[in-house]
């Protein structure tokens, strides 16, 4: 997602929480002022620990007005991205483009962050024709309406927006929709009822058109990552889902029987308002991580898409090592240290290698090692989570 997308959704969540006049001063390059940004900045830093599990979790925290403004100028425009990426990567090949009008459910939809992404990508053509948020406070959910009817009308898209002031645990919906996104929804719903996570997400799937995708993004932290692994197992086992990615295989979650965790990470362009809170808080995000899944209900996955050969996938950077350069991926049901030795590498593609490219190569095994060799054939091909001109931002 480029510089200038962003920042149009920015002067729009400055608009809403800070007024016009802030949001032109913006807009025209100025800076917002401390004594301005201050408030926002501590409860950024409060809701930062809360959602990070180093505080206790405040269920119904949007209730309140400075979390919302302090929601709308930080976190809309760190998430609206991760949407974005996870589009890019639905729409690897072109077959899967979405035509027509479609309905998108955007559950636990906060001021409309992964909403935003959609509007915005080309995945999903120019007759969007409705979208329907759910969102147990009220108050945010005006602030949802507010931003993507703008936006929408700004883009000359057709749009219908229907709010529902709901909790997920008991909201029903009739009828298909073509995209479902829970964006941070399992983290918190996770901390405040665990067993109704596998139970609500099976529902949502059940809602998905034939050409329908359920979109799942969670923070990085090993936790919410851990459960997204669990959820994902369980999704494969008993409603026999097909994972359209990141999983490059089926079998069960290979890392789960490590300390380690699946996530990803991609580029992205800050925009100054995040800068400046950030630098208020102490904190630096130049780069976004987090954990997702996306499950098609027409059952493709995006490996068998890219290659009839089983591709790796990988979860980890490269780490050069002495006398070699390791990257851990994900493949044939395994989780593995993929290792490369520095005197047979002449290519080195190898070394370039970035979380979450998919990979094809022959390999020879050594003890909990797989070994590229000289003689062996190596092609990767490439992370589908970013633009081209975002990888090297």
């Amino acid at each position: 997602m480029d510089k200038q997308r962003l920042e149009q959704i920015v002067a729009l969540a400055i608009e809403r929480a800070l007024g016009l006049e802030e949001a032109e001063k913006y807009v025209q390059g100025g800076e917002l002022s401390k004594d301005v940004l201050l408030p926002v900045a501590r409860a950024v830093a409060q809701l930062s620990r809360s959602f990070t599990e180093r505080a206790e979790f405040q269920v119904g925290y949007l209730d309140e007005l400075h979390y919302r403004k302090a929601y709308l100028l930080y976190y809309l425009p760190i998430n609206v991205p991760k949407t974005w990426a996870l589009l890019n990567e639905l729409s690897a090949k072109p077959k899967l483009y979405l035509k027509g009008p479609i309905r998108v459910l955007d559950l636990g939809a906060g001021p409309g962050a992964a909403t935003l992404g959609v509007l915005f990508h080309p995945l999903c053509g120019a007759d969007i024709a409705e979208f329907f948020a759910v969102d147990r406070v009220t108050a945010v959910l005006a602030d949802y309406e507010w931003i993507v009817s703008r936006l929408a009308q700004k883009l000359q898209r057709r749009h219908v927006i229907k709010t529902f002031a709901a909790r997920l645990e008991t909201v029903k919906f009739d009828g298909e929709f073509d995209i479902i996104i829970l964006s941070n929804v399992i983290n918190e719903l996770a901390r405040i009822k665990p067993r109704l996570v596998f139970d609500k997400v099976a529902e949502f799937l059940s809602l998905l058109s034939w050409q329908g995708s359920l979109l799942i993004v969670e923070p990085a932290l090993k936790s919410a990552a851990i459960r997204l692994m669990k959820l994902r197992d369980a999704l494969v086992e008993k409603c026999a889902v097909k994972i359209y990615s990141p999983c490059p295989a089926q079998s069960p979650c290979p890392m789960l029987a490590t300390t380690d965790w699946c996530h990803s990470e991609v580029f992205w362009y800050r925009p100054r308002i995040v800068a400046q809170i950030d630098k208020l808080i102490g904190n630096r995000r130049d780069t976004l991580s987090f954990s997702y899944l996306i499950i098609r209900r027409d059952g493709h996955n995006l490996a068998e898409l890219l290659s009839d050969a089983p591709l790796w996938r990988t979860v980890g950077k490269v780490h050069k090592q002495k006398g070699k350069s390791v990257c851990y991926c994900c493949g044939l049901g395994k989780y593995a240290p993929v290792v490369k030795l520095k005197r047979e590498a002449a290519d080195k593609s190898f070394e370039k290698l970035r979380r979450g490219e998919y990979l094809h190569f022959s390999f020879s095994e050594r003890g909990a090692e797989v070994k590229i060799g000289a003689e062996d054939f190596f092609k990767s091909y490439g992370s589908y989570l970013v633009d081209e001109d975002m990888q090297d931002m």
